[in-house]
């Protein structure tokens, strides 16, 4: 009997211990709505298809890549049709030119 007094009073200080642990401030409750409100969008999240069109430039072995604000687009016809204007026009307009350092160090 002694023993299992022994035990029973060392889960009780063990909970007691963790209780004293996890209490709650003023802050932690908002803070714990953002989480909850975050994981559920992350889980309700459905994924929609979508097309991009990457325009390239070779000359003198040198390729550049050209490219635009949108990065995606989700209307697939208008995609199409973007794409049969770039292969009919044999001309294009740069309209602006934005320089980028090569490396971060």
């Amino acid at each position: 009997m002694g023993r299992l007094l022994a035990m029973v009073c060392i889960v009780c200080q063990y909970i007691g211990a963790l209780l004293m642990l996890s209490t709650t401030g003023s802050c932690q409750f908002p803070t714990l709505g953002f989480v909850v409100d975050r994981y559920k969008k992350i889980k309700s999240f459905v994924s929609e298809p979508f097309w991009s069109i990457r325009v390239m430039h070779k000359r003198d072995d040198i390729n550049v890549n050209f490219s635009w604000d949108r990065s995606s687009l989700f209307d697939r016809m208008a995609v199409m049709i973007m794409y049969e204007r770039c292969l009919a026009a044999k001309v294009a307009n740069v309209v602006s030119v934005v320089k980028k350092p090569t490396s971060k160090w």
